[in-house]
């Protein structure tokens, strides 16, 4: 394969978004896929209703048909909801764990990433039935190439 010596640069940008509803338990949702000549989705987050229990949602990835899971995060109550607790990072350090870091002076300086090959799809699930009006939802920032 010959080496391009020239810099790649993202060709579009993307806002993957997804609503989980109580009819959605062990569901996988699909939030991006994989452009022709890749995907850096740089950020998932998820934000909750729920006001009883936290939940865990459940980060994949499609190839060929096959699903692989990535993680599995906490999602307490009220996150980014009631402006006291924090949106959940999914790709957080801690539990993402081997994720790539961003390196560099910018503000995306340490922050994970996940790249996609032509047709992965990136899905989340959720290991829980949600209660009755409640909702979580799973935002990613991503650029195709």
């Amino acid at each position: 394969m010959a080496l391009i010596a020239t810099p790649v640069f993202p060709q579009s940008l993307g806002l993957g978004l997804q609503n989980f509803k109580p009819a959605d338990t062990s569901t996988l949702k699909l939030i991006v896929t994989g452009a022709t000549n890749g995907t850096k989705v740089v950020s998932l987050t998820a934000t909750s209703t729920e006001t009883a229990n936290a939940r865990v949602a459940q980060i994949w990835v499609t190839r060929a048909g096959v699903n692989y899971l990535i993680s599995s995060v906490n999602i307490p109550v009220n996150a980014g909801f009631d402006g006291t607790t924090a949106v959940v990072d999914l790709f957080n350090i801690t539990q993402t764990v081997g994720l790539p870091a961003a390196a560099g002076t910018t503000a995306f300086d340490g922050q994970t990433y996940l790249t996609l090959q032509a047709s992965d799809l990136l899905q989340v699930s959720l290991t829980t039935t949600l209660a009755a009006n409640k909702e979580i939802d799973v935002t990613a920032v991503f650029w195709n190439y």
